[in-house]
């Protein structure tokens, strides 16, 4: 009867802390600590059809960006649009509903930023989260890390 009521806890706890609907499983490192780092935006769908650089129109969102999520809060984000170099002023991010969503906030010359996401998977090479923009499109990242700090 005692294994059984450990083995009931032990489930539950491991459960419990799978956040995410496509993973990890279980992580030995905080949820922060994986989201740190700089991440090359690798794949963008909008409204479940992939995006390519010339068709996304925004250009924060086109394959190629880069994100760099800073402890604190602090997020700066890179885009390179017809070879020219587009940087972010004062970004940041910031989770929300028990670490499940992120709350990123930038501007792009012309272009502001501003939406909540759902994270779909965190680990430490991956990030792939979805958020709906005010006309209702449905836009999904993937993102691969380039290093953390």
């Amino acid at each position: 009867m005692k294994k059984f009521a450990i083995i009931c806890i032990f489930l539950s706890v491991v459960l419990s802390s799978c956040k995410y609907e496509e993973g990890p499983f279980i992580s030995v490192r905080e949820a922060e600590a994986r989201m740190v780092g700089v991440w090359e935006l690798g794949k963008v769908y909008k409204n479940g059809i992939e995006q390519t650089e010339t068709v996304t129109g925004l250009s924060a969102n086109r394959p190629g960006s880069y994100y760099t999520f800073y402890y604190e809060g602090m997020l700066s984000v890179t885009a390179i649009v017809n070879g020219n170099i587009r940087e972010s002023n004062q970004g940041f991010w910031n989770f929300q509903n028990n670490e499940k969503e992120i709350k990123v906030e930038f501007q792009l010359p012309g272009e502001d930023y501003l939406y909540e996401a759902e994270i779909k998977r965190l680990t430490m090479s991956e990030l792939r989260y979805e958020y709906t923009d005010s006309d209702g499109n449905l836009w999904r990242f993937e993102m691969y890390t380039r290093s953390h700090y």
